[in-house]
């Protein structure tokens, strides 16, 4: 396998060869992304040697049953050494399988029905660094997250400031950066930049940890 030491991976996973074959054809054609097909389910072997910028795994979930994904997936996800993204696609709708894959660290979502729109532009996204949920799924998630969590004094918020603290709670209700740049009138800059504290001083690696400790820190 070719590394392109320009333009970022897309990995597509799964055993379908055809199908795959020609979502890698059409997704690299749409973004401009390299993509390769594989079909080994062993992240270990696809990643190899650490990779720069990160490469997305499109993990194939076809007839992975709700309460097979933790069993089929898990370890392997957490096998992963932190260098790639990962997303699910042919996803059924309906299942649960969303709250899963986030409790799970899994990226984005794409669902069976999706139109190859949506694919590429939720690529484009994850690759971005934004995740990729039904809003509606992101809700849940945290609310499960607050309801469960143990709450920590309402003073203990790692020194973030208001801004901070104003943006962090809009990653946990699953707000992009677009969408918070324009409802807080600021650049996308200040926003990654903003975000870029936000890690620092909660101690966390991306947007998921992020809306976690939100939600075991702050009081609803």
């Amino acid at each position: 396998m070719q590394q392109n030491s320009i333009t970022p991976q897309v990995l597509i996973v799964g055993p379908l060869k055809l199908q795959n074959e020609l979502l890698t054809f059409f997704l690299g054609r749409s973004t401009g992304l390299k993509c390769v097909r594989c079909q080994e389910y062993d992240l270990n072997s696809i990643l190899g040697k650490k990779k720069n910028p990160k490469p997305l795994i499109l993990w194939d979930c076809l007839d992975t049953a709700l309460k097979d994904l933790g069993t089929d997936f898990s370890l392997d996800f957490e096998a992963i050494p932190g260098q790639c993204f990962v997303a699910l696609f042919n996803a059924i709708p309906d299942t649960g399988i969303e709250t899963e894959a986030m409790k799970m660290g899994v990226r984005g979502i794409f669902f069976e029905n999706d139109p190859p729109a949506i694919l590429i532009k939720g690529v484009q996204a994850i690759m971005g660094g934004e995740l990729w949920y039904p809003r509606e799924a992101m809700a849940k998630c945290f609310m499960e997250s607050t309801r469960n969590s143990i709450r920590t004094p309402k003073n203990d918020q790692a020194n973030l400031t208001p801004r901070e603290k104003q943006i962090l709670t809009m990653i946990a209700a699953g707000a992009g950066n677009d969408e918070i740049a324009e409802g807080l009138y600021i650049s996308i800059h200040t926003v990654k930049t903003h975000i870029y504290n936000i890690y620092n001083k909660i101690k966390v690696p991306n947007r998921i940890q992020a809306a976690l400790w939100a939600a075991k820190n702050f009081e609803a």
